[in-house]
């Protein structure tokens, strides 16, 4: 089973193009997670859940951008959600890919219930944890 990692975007960026991946390496918690994901998970891949681009892979280069999901209505979120959901129906196969949401609760809240019901096999290994100095600070404890 291959093992993908799918890392929230966040609103620290680089300034110039660059692979997705890069992007956001500014944020030191795209970092940690980023660092979860390839020694913990030891993901065989690894996505970017982006408010804009929704899921892209981390080797894609995009330009840096301004949109976050945490101002949007919930009908946005929804809308946003199902767009990035049918994108991960295409991209990963439920009896092949265990997907691994590193991101925070506006990111899975709407995508949880439709991977359940489609039948995907994930975890969120922060889900519950808190705000971001808890997730932080769990991170650095976990890896």
């Amino acid at each position: 089973m291959r093992k993908i990692a799918i890392i929230g975007c966040t609103s620290a960026k680089e300034s110039y193009p660059c692979k997705a991946i890069e992007l956001y390496q500014k944020s030191s918690l795209f970092r940690k997670e980023l660092k979860y994901a390839q020694i913990i998970i030891k993901a065989d891949d690894i996505y970017i859940l982006s408010a804009k681009h929704h899921l892209i892979h981390g080797s894609k280069i995009i330009e840096p951008y301004n949109v976050t999901l945490i101002n949007k209505s919930k009908a946005e979120r929804i809308a946003w959600a199902d767009f990035s959901l049918s994108q991960i129906l295409k991209e990963f196969n439920p009896t092949e890919d265990k997907l691994y949401l590193l991101c925070g609760a506006k990111y899975y809240e709407f995508l949880e219930g439709e991977l359940k019901k489609n039948n995907y096999q994930y975890e969120i290994p922060l889900k519950g944890i808190g705000k971001i100095g808890e997730q932080l600070q769990w991170l650095n404890q976990n890896t």
